[in-house]
């Protein structure tokens, strides 16, 4: 089971969020996890990641506050205790040995409280690395909904809105993958971004407009190679067939000749002329005919929206270049 299910089911667990039925009118169906949700449903399960997302952000940055507290304490102790150390070997004092007993219990309660808390913060880093990219995937889900839910040659006013969703849940996925990419390669010195209001995010900025053309210009790019590789397809399916059927017509021939030939012949039987043409093979590419060319006519109609919705986007850019508001 992926990691996004996993979450998935804890959320609908813990939360209230139960899957809607696949027949539902209310339904809208999720492309790449094959889990179908409401808006509403969808809404909230985007919110719980986010919340869970932000908290653990807070709880590893207080974290690393206690860390390095930490570290200046134990240093301290172990700078004090080897002090106590070379100066009772030089000369016994019982108060400086009671002393060091007493620093070497409190260093060892340090370090025991460090170790602890390393783990603790292992337990969370783990989570939040899982939860950021479910919710990565939740947004990709999301993507590919509201791209293939329109159709071409949409009204001004719904390409409008549909600009809107795409580019917020572009800002956000940027968002959450910057935070993701800093926190694998965070070092002692560097602290953690804070997500900040999701909710807060713009959607008519520069930056998020050219983060949502990125997100056209990938999706086309990857369209365009899809409709390659499928219509490369379409033509070996079809050279196969054609070869298929002159495959049968020459043993049709042969059944014809030998059927005025003179001298003895054996029984080619219309099923072996049907087994030898691959007649089961021929229905099975008739169908995986079918199915390439509605991938086609899908990955040309998803196209030609996205090609719509990049150049709303554009004209938004050269307006805010230009100074206009958009």
């Amino acid at each position: 089971m992926r990691r996004i299910d996993f979450f998935l089911t804890l959320v609908f667990m813990t939360s209230g969020v139960c899957f809607c039925p696949l027949g539902g009118s209310a339904a809208e169906p999720s492309l790449s996890e094959g889990v179908t949700l409401s808006a509403v449903q969808w809404t909230a399960v985007q919110s719980r990641f986010e919340n869970d997302i932000a908290v653990l952000i807070a709880w590893l940055e207080k974290y690393e506050t206690h860390k390095n507290i930490l570290k200046l304490e134990i240093s301290d102790l172990q700078n004090k205790t080897s002090q106590l150390r070379a100066e009772t070997r030089e000369q016994s004092n019982l108060f400086k040995e009671i002393r060091l007993k007493e620093l070497l219990n409190e260093l060892k309660d340090k370090l025991q409280e460090d170790s602890t808390a390393d783990h603790d913060a292992g337990l969370k880093q783990k989570d939040f690395e899982q939860k950021c990219l479910s919710l990565i995937d939740l947004y990709n889900s999301r993507i590919e909904i509201e791209l293939e839910s329109g159709e071409v040659n949409e009204a001004p006013s719904q390409l409008d809105s549909k600009v809107n969703q795409l580019s917020d849940l572009a800002r956000k996925r940027n968002r959450i993958q910057v935070i993701l990419k800093q926190y694998r390669k965070k070092e002692d010195t560097e602290k953690l971004a804070a997500v900040g209001t999701f909710s807060s995010l713009k959607t008519n900025d520069k930056e998020t407009l050219q983060l949502t053309v990125d997100l056209f210009k990938d999706r086309q790019k990857s369209l365009q190679d899809e409709l390659e590789k499928w219509n490369l397809e379409l033509d070996g399916i079809r050279n196969e067939l054609k070869l298929q059927g002159e495959m049968k017509d020459f043993l049709k021939d042969i059944q014809n000749m030998n059927v005025d030939a003179n001298f003895p012949q054996g029984n080619l039987k219309q099923e072996d002329v049907d087994f030898l043409s691959g007649g089961s093979q021929k229905k099975k590419l008739a169908s995986r005919l079918n199915d390439v060319e509605q991938k086609i006519l899908r990955g040309q109609k998803l196209l030609a929206q996205i090609d719509q919705l990049l150049a709303k986007v554009q004209v938004r850019l050269d307006s805010l270049s230009g100074g206009a508001k958009p």
